[in-house]
């Protein structure tokens, strides 16, 4: 068997923004920090009180729609 390989921008209805991303990353290098697959570009954590304000408001957006036991406990962890 011999698979064809196709390039992705064959699929319908991708941005230019995306092909890009994929095609020329480096065309997009001035937009961003890092390289989409560097360490550089992953988030990095919140400091603890500022995680703990986030996950009340979690909480209390989740509360209120009626947001079930599982979504609770989540937000807690």
């Amino acid at each position: 068997m011999d698979p064809d390989c196709y390039p992705i921008s064959i699929l319908p209805h991708t941005s230019k923004l995306f092909l890009d991303f994929v095609e020329r990353p480096n065309a997009l290098a001035p937009f961003y920090v890092a390289g989409a697959y560097s360490a550089a570009s992953s988030p990095r954590p919140f400091d603890a009180p500022k995680r703990a304000a986030i996950a009340d408001l979690l909480a209390e957006q989740n509360r209120s729609v009626g947001a079930g036991p599982q979504v609770m406990a989540n937000i807690e962890r």
